[in-house]
């Protein structure tokens, strides 16, 4: 049996309205969506993390072949430095995703 060595990955994050926010760019607005995929071929919890903050800012039960999608709401005006990771496992942290709320 092959084993994944990929853990969950973020591929885009938007605004509520659908706008992109890229990889190193900022927005005005303090609710999110984060969409990823997975890379297992079974179900997880996806929890996307703060990773400079050290902080969850929500999770989402994802299933292989479905993009999964997160919505965060309130974020602070701040640098965030993001990743999915599977639930409880701090070792499978493999695209980070930076932005700032101003």
């Amino acid at each position: 049996m092959a084993t994944n060595t990929l853990g969950p990955f973020i591929t885009r994050v938007e605004t509520q309205g659908g706008v992109k926010v890229p990889d190193g760019g900022h927005t005005h607005e303090k609710d999110l969506v984060f969409v990823g995929r997975i890379t297992s071929s079974i179900p997880e919890t996806v929890e996307i993390r703060d990773l400079r903050n050290k902080k969850v800012l929500g999770e989402v039960s994802a299933r292989p072949g479905t993009p999964f999608r997160v919505e965060v709401n309130g974020l602070e005006p701040l640098q965030y430095v993001v990743a999915a990771a599977t639930k409880g496992n701090d070792e499978d942290v493999e695209r980070q995703w930076g932005f700032t709320v101003i």
